[in-house]
């Protein structure tokens, strides 16, 4: 359980990093776009609340399949294919 608490923990410190950051480079699509410094430091703790959130996954993923041959496919399960599709 401690695991879980400080995965959560860590991903509420990303999304106060981002906040942080948006706080200091502007809210504007723009500020974004043409700063690289603002994009490094954004996509670094989405990339970081990502692997958090794997992390809170494959443990979950194992405590509901124990050593059992059935395994949840946790990707096709909560895949998303609008996330993937160009939007314009």
């Amino acid at each position: 359980m401690g695991n879980v608490v400080s995965r959560i923990k860590a991903i509420i410190l990303y999304c106060d990093s981002i906040e942080e950051k948006i706080d200091r480079f502007g809210r504007e699509i723009e500020d974004f776009v043409d700063d690289p410094d603002y994009q490094h430091g954004c996509s670094f703790c989405v990339f970081q609340i990502g692997e958090c959130i794997k992390s809170l996954i494959s443990g979950a993923e194992q405590k509901i399949s124990g050593d059992t041959t059935e395994r949840i496919l946790w990707n096709e399960r909560y895949h998303r294919p609008w996330l993937s599709q160009n939007r314009s």
